[in-house]
């Protein structure tokens, strides 16, 4: 068999092994380890469908929706705050927030300034920005004046992913 015979076949069976692990993945339909590791954090602090409030902000409008669809199967009362939210809108969310008549504010970074969200003291950074400013005001709609509680963020980090190996 010819070097480049070898390095085909070499290629070949790499992508081969790929494709079992994602026909694998597919098969397995896992649920992602960070919807864990947010589940588990939920029930550390004792937050349940109509028990508590939750702020959680992505950079990513699509991860914004797909998240607002998992905390609506798993029974929560969820809105969500993005981009294309004029300001009418992203005022009657804060009030609606503040006044307790959804649980979970799931946000991309269009909430992440001049928003008031104190009634929760628990956020979940889905995924960390690049930025520090961004991050600091991420945490600041928590940390406001009238917040009557302790205030616990978390930053859920993949990691064997580009942001894991950054934050590593």
């Amino acid at each position: 068999m010819s070097t480049s015979t070898k390095d085909k076949q070499g290629e070949i069976e790499a992508v081969e092994s790929l494709l079992a692990q994602l026909r694998a993945a597919i098969e397995f339909g896992g649920t992602p380890a960070k919807w864990i590791k947010a589940r588990e954090i939920l029930d550390r602090h004792d937050i349940a469908p109509g028990k508590g409030q939750l702020l959680v902000f992505t950079e990513f409008a699509d991860t914004a929706r797909w998240l607002h669809g998992c905390f609506a199967d798993a029974g929560f009362s969820v809105e969500m705050l993005e981009g294309a939210v004029d300001h009418k809108a992203r005022h009657e969310l804060q009030q609606g927030f503040l006044a307790n008549h959804f649980q979970v504010l799931v946000s991309t970074d269009a909430g992440g300034e001049g928003i008031n969200l104190q009634s929760a003291h628990v956020m979940l950074d889905w995924d960390i920005p690049w930025s520090l400013v961004r991050l600091e005001q991420r945490m600041g709609r928590l940390h406001r004046i009238g917040q009557k509680n302790d205030v616990f963020i978390y930053h859920l980090v993949a990691p064997e992913t580009r942001e894991g190996r950054v934050q590593g």
